[in-house]
C-alpha cells in the first residue's frame, strides 16, 4: 500500500512548485509588436502543471535555465 504524503498548503492557500523544465517555446503576435513565450512544466510530489510565461520573465527569474543566445537554449531539470 502506498503511504501519501500531505500537500503543503500556505496560508493564501498555494501550494509550492518548483520548475522542473521549460518544454516548448512560441512567439505570439499582437497587433504592434512580438512576445515570446516559453511553455514550462511546473511541479511538486504529487502535481504537474504546464503554464506558458513569457520569456523575458523566465530568463531574468532562472538565467542559468538558458544556456546559449537567442532563440537556441538547453535546458536541464531544476531542483531548489
Amino acid at each position: 500500500m502506498c503511504r501519501r504524503r500531505p500537500i503543503k498548503i500556505h496560508e493564501n492557500l498555494t501550494i509550492k512548485m518548483k520548475l522542473i523544465k521549460i518544454i516548448d517555446q512560441s512567439l505570439k503576435e499582437l497587433r504592434n509588436k512580438k512576445l515570446p513565450l516559453v511553455k514550462v512544466l511546473w511541479g511538486n510530489s504529487r502535481i504537474e502543471e504546464e503554464t506558458w510565461k513569457r520569456e523575458l520573465e523566465m530568463r531574468k527569474k532562472y538565467p542559468a535555465l538558458f544556456l546559449g543566445t537567442g532563440e537556441n537554449f538547453y535546458i536541464e531539470r531544476v531542483s531548489s
